[in-house]
């Protein structure tokens, strides 16, 4: 099992073709799908603050949107976590895990009302 989890395939061909082109591709990958993982966080952020504050200014709640809500930020708060991971900033982290610790507690609260 280990050796499969240190399989790098640009190690198979020459140093000087299709190796480093194999290892771009994988950079590029990995760092795309990291920057779409934090892009995604923010987007689905905003869209819980404005389901959370229209649920607030209309003063009654609708099941569905507040579970929409926490689904929105428990997915948005790991995919801002798995962003700052590559960037190795400890203080986007530890906010994004407290707000998700805050929000499945809200969860628990809702399920056993």
């Amino acid at each position: 099992m280990e050796i499969l989890l240190n399989f790098q395939p640009w190690s198979i061909c020459s140093k000087f073709s299709l190796g480093y082109v194999f290892q771009g591709i994988f950079y590029i990958l990995n760092n795309k799908l990291t920057e779409i993982a934090g892009w995604y966080g923010v987007i689905a952020t905003l869209t819980a603050y404005t389901i959370n504050s229209w649920l607030i200014t209309n003063k009654f709640e609708q099941i569905p949107l507040v579970l929409l809500a926490i689904f929105l930020n428990v997915t948005a708060s790991t995919g801002i976590i798995i962003d700052t991971l590559k960037d190795k900033n400890p203080q986007p982290i530890v906010i994004n895990i407290c707000w998700i610790i805050i929000t499945l507690v809200s969860l628990v609260q809702i399920l056993t009302k």
